[in-house]
């Protein structure tokens, strides 16, 4: 029995990859599996068939569906052969990989990790760069997070060595101090399968919002966004904010052009995107207030920073 499920689930992986639902990738470390434009299509019309069917979608008396699911094609292999379709979503479901930096947060990072498989929605790895000088790293890998020591300084450097240590098919970064909730997830992973290249929380959006932003940051924050927006045709409305999340194609594109080892790496990442032509999507997000410890954003100098960054990025043409 288990060499046949062996098979079938090979028999799967050879017709994924022969229909262009994914590509291979040669890269330094190794061959790796990149789901194409058609897979996410696939995975996306799937779960919106199964959903329908769930819900109590049936066949009529002359043994026709309702009409908005006669106009999927994919419903007559999902009806023919279920079992079959199925093994192949199993094949194809994306995994996600959350990456932590983190900086002496103790009394957070449990919370935080306990929360995120229970709504990553597809297989998940978390990933924690860590540069504390207490026990956070012990926390993170008793919540079954692999911990990597961090190389340098900063936040930006913590995420440049992510973006390099990870290879799941959807990167999501967020902070470890609590501030970002796992619950909004979803949000993040659902414009990435509808075809997002990035996905960009915003406190400013219906539905988003702050406990932690003081006036002179809101302050701030809307003058660089202002910025950015009339240099680049931009149309974000949150930019000093790092729940964000990325196709794993799109963050190959912007990891060579990420340069910056601190707060204003978030800013760079937006500048990027959209010089980059990658499809950018906000979704709400409501920020929390800080449960423990301060913070580590110094406003004076990561304000320096981040205007430093988007003036480099003004008269660079690369």
């Amino acid at each position: 029995m288990e060499q046949v499920v062996k098979e079938d689930v090979n028999e799967a992986a050879t017709r994924v990859l022969t229909r262009g639902l994914v590509r291979k990738v040669v890269t330094p470390n190794g061959i790796r599996y990149e789901i194409t434009d058609a897979g996410w299509q696939f995975v996306r019309e799937y779960e919106e068939i199964t959903a329908e069917l769930r819900g109590g979608a049936s066949t009529t008396g002359s043994g026709l569906l309702s009409v908005s699911l006669q106009q999927r094609p994919e419903l007559i292999e999902l009806l023919s052969d279920p079992a079959r379709l199925d093994l192949q979503y199993e094949v194809m479901r994306p995994e996600i990989g959350v990456v932590v930096p983190t900086l002496n947060e103790v009394n957070t990072i449990g919370n935080v990790l306990r929360e995120i498989p229970k709504h990553a929605q597809y297989p998940s790895k978390v990933l924690v760069i860590d540069a504390s000088d207490d026990e956070t790293s012990l926390v993170a890998k008793k919540y079954g997070a692999k911990v990597l020591r961090q190389r340098g300084q900063g936040k930006g450097a913590a995420l440049r060595q992510a973006f390099c240590a990870l290879d799941s098919d959807i990167v999501i970064m967020m902070d470890g101090d609590g501030c970002m909730q796992a619950q909004e997830l979803p949000r993040f992973v659902k414009a990435i399968v509808s075809g997002a290249d990035m996905a960009k929380g915003s406190r400013f959006l219906k539905n988003g919002g702050s406990h932690d932003l003081s006036f002179t940051r809101k302050v701030g924050n809307l003058l660089f966004v202002t910025l950015v927006n009339l240099a680049w045709s931009g149309k974000y409305t949150d930019l000093c904010y790092g729940f964000l999340a990325f196709r794993r194609e799109a963050l190959e594109k912007l990891k060579p052009y990420l340069k910056s080892n601190h707060f204003q790496i978030e800013t760079e990442i937006c500048i990027r995107a959209n010089k980059l032509g990658l499809k950018v999507v906000e979704v709400p997000s409501v920020e929390l207030k800080r449960s423990h410890g301060e913070s580590k954003l110094s406003g004076m100098r990561a304000s320096l920073q981040i205007l430093q960054v988007i003036l480099h990025e003004f008269v660079s043409r690369a």
